[in-house]
């Protein structure tokens, strides 16, 4: 029995396309088999104890392709964060403290 030489550049080649062509695969699949529908609108608790942009990194792999994602810094003097003039379904806000991190469970708007 012959033995397989893996950095022979056939091999390597090989590798390379079957890589790709599974890159390809998961990358469209999410958009034809979506995950739940909760999951996908929001809100997201789970962001609760995340950064701003882990969570926005979370969100992106949930939500269709053409959503925004917005993190937008809350006022802690004031209690009150950014204020955003009119509803998207397109996007989704972060809402995070200047450390960063998510201060209120993430939701379209």
């Amino acid at each position: 029995m012959k033995k397989i030489d893996f950095r022979s550049p056939e091999i390597s080649l090989l590798l390379a396309v079957v890589f790709a062509a599974l890159v390809l695969y998961f990358n469209f699949a999410r958009d034809f088999y979506p995950p739940s529908t909760q999951k996908t609108l929001g809100p997201w608790p789970e962001c609760s104890w995340m950064t701003g942009s882990e969570c926005a990194q979370h969100i992106r792999s949930l939500v269709e392709r053409d959503v925004k994602i917005l993190e937008l810094l809350v006022d802690e003097l004031n209690d009150q964060s950014n204020e955003v003039s009119s509803f998207e379904s397109k996007r989704v806000i972060v809402y995070v403290d200047k450390h960063g991190a998510v201060v209120q469970p993430p939701a379209r708007g």
